[in-house]
Order: structure tokens, then sequence, then C-alpha cells
């Protein structure tokens, strides 16, 4: 199987709603800002702590324009490429909505973007809370020809 373009390295997430954004630097190998960029082009200056989730479709443009190729699929368990895969999530009993991380298929693990979901949490964590989702994934299938 083909190794990645450059080690998977885990990029934290801005703030509570960038899991999206970080994941995409992630997967593309570039810094959060940069990412955030992408998915924000027109927006000149950006505050923190304002609410930055994104959608499936906006993960896919941000990442066409860092130069992947990318597609929603049903399961990232099939795929042999790099995957954002999203979930429910339920945060400390703060606040409720959707986390994603990576999914990671030469290691065989999920990278989570989140700076307080460094406890260890397992594979099978995160594939159960992702079925009981019955969400599509992003799959990150190459990069662009040049």
């Amino acid at each position: 199987m083909k190794r990645w373009y450059f080690d998977i390295e885990r990029i934290q997430q801005g703030n509570h709603y960038g899991c999206g954004i970080a994941c995409v630097a992630t997967v593309a190998g570039v810094t959060y800002a940069r990412a955030r960029h992408e998915f924000f082009p027109h927006v000149k200056k950006f505050k923190e702590g304002k609410h930055l989730a994104v959608s499936g479709e906006h993960m896919v443009n941000a990442l066409r324009r860092l130069g992947f190729e990318a597609a929603i699929e049903d399961d990232f368990k099939k795929l042999k490429v790099p995957a954002i895969v999203p979930f429910k999530w339920v945060h400390l009993s703060k606040w409720s909505g959707v986390h994603a991380v990576v999914w990671n298929p030469f290691d065989r693990k999920f990278v989570d973007p989140g700076s307080d979901h460094d406890r260890g949490l397992d594979n099978l964590f995160y594939e159960n809370k992702w079925r009981k989702s019955n969400f599509s994934v992003v799959a990150v299938t190459g990069k662009i020809a040049a």
C-alpha cells in the first residue's frame, strides 16, 4: 500500500468549532491558518472565538483549493487513503454538535484535532460514535496532477 505524501501529523483546532479546519490541515500538511483561509478565502480578519463550523462540501472545496482531490464516501474502513470522519459529539455536557477526526489508514488509527481529546481514546470509541451518527466521510484521494 502506498504511503501518504508526508507523515500525517495532528494539527490542533483553533477553537471549539475548528475541528473540520484542523482535519483538512492535517491531511493536507498545512497550518491551521492556511486551511482556515481556504475555507473562507474572502474573510480578511478572523476572531478565534467565532463559530467556524464547516460541512463536508466545504471540506472538499478547501482540499481542492489546497491541491488535493477529495470525495464524499459512505465508509472510511474500506479506504486506503486518509479520510475526515465526522460524528455527533457531546462535549463534557457543555454543548453538543458535530466533531471530526482524521482516519489514518497507514497507522490504522484516528487523529483527533481537539486539544482536550488526548485521553487515549481508542479506535472503537470513534468508530462507534461515527456509526451511530450515520454521516458520510470525506476521503482525500490524492493530489491534483500539476
